[in-house]
């Protein structure tokens, strides 16, 4: 048997709930419809199923299906995200693994959703994927 997955601090729940109401609140204006699922229901801040669809940009009219996991110190610790199905040949320049518990809605927007919508073309290999994906 396993050890128990470490309860969440009420300040992580607190910041999630917080963070959770501004994307909802807010996702008209970035133009991403998300829906947001529960999946485990003894501990709603484990696990969250994004479904996110860009209204813009080159992937408009793309539905992106991702999983966050969310660690028991969040935000100190980043949010484990995958995306569940990708299109062949996916690649995008601003997916990348830098993280700051800093990092809110209002100071820096959701990277997850925002980034696939406008892509930055920083480095010579991010610019030609960004290239490849200008509209």
């Amino acid at each position: 048997m396993g050890d128990a997955p470490a309860k969440p601090t009420a300040s992580a729940v607190r910041r999630l709930q917080r963070d959770l109401r501004q994307w909802e609140r807010d996702y008209e204006e970035l133009g991403l419809p998300v829906l947001l699922h529960q999946l485990e229901a003894q501990d709603w801040l484990a696990r969250l199923a994004i479904n996110m669809a860009p209204k813009e940009g080159p992937f408009a009219g793309c539905v992106f299906h991702l999983h966050a996991t969310f660690p028991p110190d969040y935000p100190h610790a980043p949010p484990d995200v995958r995306l569940m199905e990708a299109p062949p040949g996916f690649d995008h320049p601003n997916l990348f693994a830098g993280w700051s518990s800093a990092l809110t809605r209002e100071r820096e927007g959701f990277y997850i959703c925002l980034d696939m919508i406008k892509p930055n073309s920083v480095g010579p290999y991010k610019l030609a994927v960004t290239r490849a994906l200008a509209p």
